[in-house]
């Protein structure tokens, strides 16, 4: 990979902008983030060259408030995207919409159908590909593999092949741009996983106890007396599914070398939301709670004129910061009322974070068991987290009035015991502050998710929301 060989190269700010977003990406699955298990040398290369924040954090687990806070910088009741259902207003002024009006030819290639032309996710898009208005059928990775098998064949989604696919053929007829904007967001990661050979191998899933082929897929994700039968096997085939992705981003990197954009670009890689494996009771899903494993994802950066490589921010981020950090890199100004915090100032030194950052999430407003009459209502109650990095509290109201934990991350980034009750005055202060944040977020914002269409319920049970 080239991108050590070239941080003297130019001496310019970036004139193009890469952002590569992978749906469902926990960031203990990489190996530059520690995971030495991992087959993920392409991203990995990336953040040994660049600038990683290890503990970068959503304000939502659901991909569609979480990307839009990255297009608008606001958080979910700021812009007004809480569910998988709402759709991004075209009053809010999106990265796109900033970066077109500077100049920048704007392309979006999507695996998602949840963020496609409907969502309006591809305001300010010059050019947008990816599945089109309703779900495009597309035959899982591994059909010779499950022929026999009765689980659905089809997924809601495009995979990391296409997508690589799609940008080399829109650059056959792209004009060579002044300035490019290239947003590809990777789905691979997302239940089902079905990496195909040799993926699977590597991550040893066909060493392991594989379901039945006669069990589907709704079963498996659903059933909790098959989630312990099975949770090897699966988490290894999610490992898979992360491995493949990371080859076909590798492609697509040296693409761009070879085209001479990457030379020239800054290059962002991160993901909308991780993914429960079996922790706290939560299997194949994210969302539905506000833990590390649905919160905590990958953000690295990169581009020639970083004045050091291989950073590692221990500080606690937010992906909320992603847009104002890519204006600053790009020099690129926005209006006066969009003002956000950006992670780095424009000579990639981390900026002074000596005040206290707090950090907030909610669950999404919807939930998995849907039926009739109402699809879209809470499931296990709304949750709320703030954190400092230090300490982690969550709020949860599925019993009516909240029930809380707190988590030392100091001593327990897992987050595995809870120590409400031991600190008080700290406990105390989280608290307040949660619950001033939680008042406004309701007040500001909307507090039910928007109806919910027979095809978008087809969507999403497609992508294995729905029982």
């Amino acid at each position: 990979m080239l991108f050590g060989a070239i941080v003297t190269a130019t001496a310019q700010d970036p004139q193009h902008l890469i952002l590569v977003s992978i749906d469902t990406l926990r960031a203990d699955h990489l190996g530059c983030y520690g995971n030495w298990e991992a087959y993920t040398p392409n991203i990995d290369t990336v953040a040994r060259h660049g600038i990683m924040f290890r503990k970068a954090v959503v304000p939502c687990g659901r991909t569609n408030p979480s990307l839009a806070s990255i297009m608008t910088a606001k958080y979910p009741n700021e812009h007004g995207v809480r569910s998988l259902s709402d759709k991004l207003g075209d009053s809010e002024i999106t990265l796109a919409e900033i970066l077109k009006n500077n100049g920048f030819t704007t392309v979006f290639v999507n695996g998602n159908t949840l963020v496609g032309p409907n969502s309006g996710f591809i305001q300010g898009f010059d050019i947008y590909r990816g599945p089109q208005g309703g779900y495009v059928l597309e035959t899982t990775k591994n059909t010779a593999k499950n022929k026999k098998s009765k689980r659905k064949q089809y997924q809601n989604r495009r995979s990391a092949h296409h997508i690589t696919e799609y940008v080399y053929s829109l650059f056959k007829s792209l004009a060579e741009p002044r300035h490019l904007f290239l947003w590809t967001h990777y789905m691979d990661p997302h239940w089902t996983y079905d990496p195909p050979s040799p993926f699977d191998r590597m991550c040893r899933a066909t060493d392991m106890n594989a379901p039945p082929p006669e069990l589907t897929e709704r079963q498996l994700r659903f059933n909790p007396s098959l989630h312990a039968k099975y949770n090897e096997y699966f988490k290894a085939m999610y490992a898979g599914e992360v491995a493949y992705t990371d080859y076909h981003i590798g492609r697509l990197f040296r693409f761009l070398f070879d085209e001479n954009v990457m030379i020239d670009s800054l290059l962002i890689v991160t993901s909308d939301h991780g993914e429960s494996l079996g922790e706290k009771g939560f299997f194949y899903s994210h969302g539905d709670e506000v833990y590390r494993q649905s919160l905590n994802v990958p953000l690295i950066f990169w581009w020639s004129e970083q004045p050091e490589t291989n950073q590692i921010i221990p500080d606690p981020v937010q992906t909320t910061d992603i847009r104002p950090t890519i204006l600053q890199i790009l020099a690129v100004s926005a209006p006066a009322s969009l003002a956000n915090r950006s992670l780095l100032p424009r000579n990639g030194t981390p900026c002074d974070r000596s005040q206290i950052r707090f950090m907030y999430a909610e669950t999404g407003t919807w939930r998995q068991n849907a039926d009739t009459e109402k699809p879209y209502s809470s499931y296990r109650g709304k949750s709320y987290m703030i954190s400092n990095g230090l300490r982690k509290l969550i709020a949860k109201s599925g019993s009516g009035e909240f029930t809380y934990e707190l988590f030392n991350l100091a001593n327990d980034p897992g987050e595995k015991k809870n120590v409400i009750g031991v600190n008080l005055p700290q406990e105390n202060k989280l608290k307040t502050m949660l619950s001033e944040w939680i008042v406004k977020s309701n007040k500001t914002g909307k507090t039910e998710a928007s109806p919910v269409s027979p095809e978008m319920i087809q969507k999403l049970e497609r992508l294995g929301y729905i029982r």
